[in-house]
């Protein structure tokens, strides 16, 4: 089975494949800003580990109108070793988001779900539902 972000529509901004396993998701509250009071911004960032034991960090930053997704950015930083991946998850918060707070004026709320210690593929996909952050489905190869 591989397991793909279908959050969007269209192209998935990622495939899992069956060894794979979610890390965590991090996701923002949607963000309005007084330029475009109808438009709202979400950013989700998925921690990726990898088969190879290598993790991947994929950012999808995504604009909604009336409820419609208007623009999809994907940006992906992979290749990321078990030493660096705290590190590098907590810089999505701390550092990313100050960045963005400092230059935009907006703060983030941020949500996490944690899932590093759930290896079940179909356990890790239950979780995400429930959580109802992001959509993800289970697609046969």
């Amino acid at each position: 089975m591989r397991l793909i972000d279908n959050s969007g529509g269209g192209s998935p901004a990622f495939v899992m494949e069956e060894n794979d396993r979610f890390h965590a998701i991090i996701v923002t509250s949607g963000v309005r800003y007084a330029s475009a009071p109808d438009a709202e911004t979400v950013l989700t960032f998925f921690v990726i580990r990898r088969e190879s034991g290598s993790y991947d960090i994929v950012n999808v930053m995504k604009t909604f109108k009336s409820g419609e997704c208007v623009s999809r950015n994907v940006q992906t930083k992979a290749g990321i070793s078990q030493e660096r991946i705290n590190g590098e998850v907590a810089a999505v918060t701390l550092v990313f988001g100050q960045a963005i707070e400092q230059h935009a004026g907006v703060k983030l709320d941020w949500h996490r779900l944690d899932l590093g210690n759930v290896e079940s593929t179909a356990e890790q996909v239950r979780q995400i539902k429930a959580w109802g952050r992001v959509g993800v489905s289970m697609a046969a190869q």
